[in-house]
């Protein structure tokens, strides 16, 4: 390589791009430019595209001039907001929680976002200026947010282009003062986003027009010239996911260690012509690429390259561009590129599994340098991409089988191999898909009042839990355990007041994951100390005890809960010091309102019970009603009532027992599965998978590959951070394999945090899909109390993916 060129295009440092000597080629055009010119020059592929829901883009900085009070960052930095993340979530009408300015004659209010590094943008959500005195209705200064605007972006900060998108010119919707203010958006009479369409950007700015009125909402003749934002956000850019149809992944990373490398280049769209396609081509502009030293600090030897999907999908093909720079001079560089790679996929990324398909060993095809490369992949006459064939993975990572000449085209600086690669792009096929059900998981993240718990079992109370039954009349009661209640710093999520009850529950009525219609309830004004308190004989054996909330079910005028009696014990570990006492029944009156829970009736069970080997058997951890009331596909007229077998080193074993719905609260007609047929003593129930999750679901499948039989959902080995599935032919089994789903990442993030508890929620379930919850929380009292966004549900949808 040459010496005056060896410290080159490791990307862009700092906000003006500012570069290493001898960078690369100047961009003619801005990136956004070049992806827009391109994308309508180039063919478009024949799988259809379906908007998806892409991944939140946190802002790093947004800046701004502003009035004192009302600075830039409150724009992007949540402030205001009543959650974290979701397009659903509300904003408020107080001051101090927005970005205002006060503008000359003829200068501009302007705001620019700032991401930290080049991200696909798909949508931005805006909440407009809502600030209102709700004390005097003549307080109110709505009129001060953005109206007529103008978007522009930019890779570097420096070039910049102007989005003209199918909603230009834009004008953004007034907000209401309203204390919970909806998204605005757009002034369309829909409130739509504006939408990018994965144009490649680092920075957004948005200009208002210069005069009041235009600029701003103020009423002719009372023209003001401040104009103000309440709340932006943004999402990648992301589609949905079908059969042989692009995967949108969420993020790259690479093993060099340096800040300069941009691995997220190859999943960003940086230098392409289009955002999907397989014949879409890439640019020869090094800061749109990513480029490794083996010899950069903390680097390991040969590097890597990890692509993150965001979610677990069945695999069909890879395809390829490598490293296709050409420098200042116009010296091609392509000799960085990739060469011979090892390839690698798992759901967890720890367990990874080497591909061996069709090519192997992959040797991937250099690129020319041309400005419009076509996917290169593997080398040779067809440049077939590589094919997975199936596979579930969530993650991909490729690692150079060697050195410069092995590991990459001979590409080298100061005797370090470089490896570069321009993009990445991976389809699926048919298979099982899992991923984020993020607007569900914005339901729960909440800061003021109910401020997250564990448990979220839900129940129809119409009693039906056929999926997609959950229509708009329908009311979903949730059920949760040990609960925060007060207030979260929305900018620095920390507790700021309120303390922990026992459970806690929310009503949702129909089936959308909409703010405006769930309501939370905790503790009511009895002399209880929590909604549901223990009271039962066993209880008052237990100075202390209190209740935990297992699975429940409504039949006719009645909720039927089955709540574990917990106690403490300090000899277990911390942050599980507690012990089960026994599961009572607790009984609750249903109006058309809804539960009337101060006339609730417990009484103690025998589902429970300590054996004599110091294992424990527990029952109600999930509950599945069978019978045709509940809209079974197959009734069979029982309601089934799963538990766990747990020995004494803490494994847990799936047991079943099952009643008539006559017979629910006449505990001596229960039958226990003891394998081969249903037994009156419990003791002989059977062991039907290992190592399942305290709370866990059985669901009879109508639909799709596993139609007619029965699926089991759970954490396996109660929290071992992976959501899995089951499969059995009956509501007792046989069941298995026992099959990854889903690893949660939250543990990574460290602070003592634990996943468990997945399970099922057919009946608010769309059509072919089946949503599931885990539960997420840590074993460090202090991290949940710095940062409120730990100890709430987390949602997934698992769907299947087939051609049409």
């Amino acid at each position: 390589m040459d010496r005056e060129n060896k410290k080159v295009d490791f990307g862009m440092t700092g906000r003006r791009g500012k570069w290493f000597a001898a960078a690369g080629l100047a961009a003619v055009m801005s990136a956004a430019v070049w992806f827009t010119a391109m994308r309508m020059a180039d063919k478009v592929d024949d799988v259809p595209h379906h908007a998806g829901y892409g991944e939140f883009i946190p802002v790093a900085e947004s800046s701004g001039k502003a009035m004192d009070g009302c600075k830039a960052g409150n724009a992007a930095n949540q402030s205001g907001m009543y959650g974290t993340a979701a397009k659903s979530q509300t904003h408020t009408n107080r001051a101090g929680t927005m970005w205002c300015v006060e503008t000359a004659d003829g200068e501009q209010a302007s705001l620019v976002f700032d991401f930290g590094q080049v991200q696909p943008l798909g949508e931005m959500w805006v909440w407009n200026y809502n600030f209102a005195d709700t004390t005097s209705p003549k307080s109110s200064f709505i009129h001060r947010g953005l109206k007529n605007i103008r978007i522009y972006t930019s890779a570097d900060g420096d070039s910049w282009s102007e989005l003209k998108g199918g909603d230009y010119p834009f004008q953004l919707a007034e907000a209401d003062g309203s204390d919970r203010l909806r998204a605005t958006n757009l002034n369309d009479g829909h409130s739509s986003p504006v939408r990018f369409g994965g144009i490649p950007a680092q920075y957004v700015k948005l200009v208002a027009d210069t005069d009041p009125g235009k600029g701003n909402w103020s009423p002719i003749g009372q023209e003001e010239r401040i104009f103000g934002l309440s709340e932006a956000r943004f999402y990648r850019y992301a589609e949905e996911v079908v059969y042989k149809g692009g995967i949108s992944p969420v993020q790259a990373v690479d093993s060099s260690g340096s800040e300069t490398s941009h691995p997220e280049h190859v999943v960003n769209h940086y230098g392409m012509s289009g955002v999907n396609g397989k014949h879409d081509t890439h640019g020869n502009d090094v800061r749109t690429m990513w480029l490794a030293s083996s010899g950069s600090p903390g680097a390991k030897e040969p590097a890597s390259l990890t692509v993150d999907l965001g979610g677990t999908y069945p695999l069909g093909e890879m395809q390829a561009w490598n490293y296709n720079g050409v420098d200042g001079s116009g010296k091609i560089l392509t000799d960085r590129g990739l060469k011979n790679v090892r390839i690698y996929y798992s759901i967890d990324r720890r367990d990874w599994t080497e591909l061996k398909g069709e090519g192997y060993p992959y040797r991937l095809a250099k690129a020319d340098g041309s400005g419009k490369l076509a996917a290169t992949n593997l080398d040779g006459g067809k440049r077939q991409p590589i094919e997975f064939g199936g596979a579930s993975a969530r993650y991909v990572k490729l690692v150079p089988a060697g050195g410069a000449g092995t590991g990459n085209w001979e590409g080298e600086a100061d005797g370090h191999a470089l490896y570069g690669l321009s993009e990445l792009r991976f389809y699926s096929t048919a298979g099982i898909a899992a991923e984020p059900a993020q607007e569900w998981t914005g339901l729960f993240s909440r800061y003021d009042g109910w401020t997250g718990a564990d448990g979220i079992f839900s129940i129809p109370l119409n009693g039906n839990e056929a999926p997609g039954s959950a229509t708009a009349p329908i009311k979903t009661l949730f059920l949760f355990s040990d609960t925060y209640v007060g207030s979260v710093n929305p900018v620095s999520h920390a507790r700021e007041s309120g303390g922990i009850v026992n459970n806690s529950v929310a009503m949702l009525d129909g089936s959308l994951p909409d703010p405006a219609a769930v309501r939370f309830e905790w503790a009511p004004k009895t002399a209880d100390l929590a909604l549901f308190t223990p009271k039962t004989p066993a209880a008052k054996a237990m100075p202390g005890s209190w209740y935990w909330l297992q699975d429940g079910i409504a039949r006719g005028n009645k909720l039927y809960l089955f709540p574990l009696l917990m106690v403490k014990d300090p000899a277990q570990p911390p942050g599980f010091q507690f012990a089960i006492g026994g599961v009572s029944m607790v009984s609750v009156p249903l109006e058309a309102d809804g539960p009337r829970y101060e006339i609730q009736e417990q009484v103690d069970t025998p589902l429970y019970r300590k054996l004599p080997d110091g294992s424990e058997m527990t029952f109600a951890a999930g509950i599945m009603d069978n019978t045709e009331l509940a809209g079974a596909p197959h009734p069979d007229g029982y309601i089934y009532v799963y538990g766990y077998k747990s020995d004494t080193k803490g494994v847990k074993r799936l047991i079943a027992a099952r009643t008539i719905p006559e017979q629910l609260e006449t505990f001596q007609a229960w039958r226990y599965w003891n394998g081969s047929a249903w037994s009156t003593r419990m003791e002989e129930a059977a062991t039907l998978m290992d190592g399942v999750s305290p709370e866990l679901s059985v669901t009879p499948m109508k639909e799709g590959r596993w139609k007619g039989k029965y699926l089991l959902v759970y954490e396996k080995d109660s929290i071992g951070g992976m959501v899995t599935y089951a499969v059995a032919d009956s509501p007792v089994g046989p069941f298995g394999p026992a099959t990854p789903l889903f690893h949660t990442p939250e543990p990574e993030d460290g602070q003592g945090i634990i996943t468990y508890n997945a399970k099922a929620h057919p009946h608010l379930s769309g059509k072919d899909e089946l949503l599931i919850t885990y539960n997420v929380n840590s074993t460090d009292a202090m991290a949940n109390t710095v940062n409120g966004d730990i100890y709430r549900p987390r949602w997934l949808r698992l769907r299947e993916i087939a051609p049409k």
